[in-house]
């Protein structure tokens, strides 16, 4: 990690700046009908969902499990 800026390291107090960050923006910059696939901790599922529910320009939004059967990948549509 002695390489990592600490920005890429560092996701505010809650650790989900980046999520609120991208949420804001990645609609203006995806065609309408498009993905937003984000990948996720273990234990942050229903966080980031929340973000995204709140920024009502997401639909169909759902999460997929890596082969632990962990939710690793919230995938979001814009609406």
């Amino acid at each position: 990690m002695q390489n990592e800026p600490k920005i890429a390291l560092d996701g505010g107090k809650d650790g989900l700046d980046f999520y609120r960050k991208i949420s804001e923006t990645a609609y203006k910059f995806l065609n309408r009908q498009g993905y937003l696939c984000l990948e996720i901790g273990y234990n942050q599922k229903i966080s980031v969902q929340k973000i995204l529910e709140n920024q009502k320009r997401y639909v169909n939004t759902y999460s997929k499990k890596d082969l632990c059967e962990n939710d690793r990948i919230i995938v979001t549509q814009i609406g």
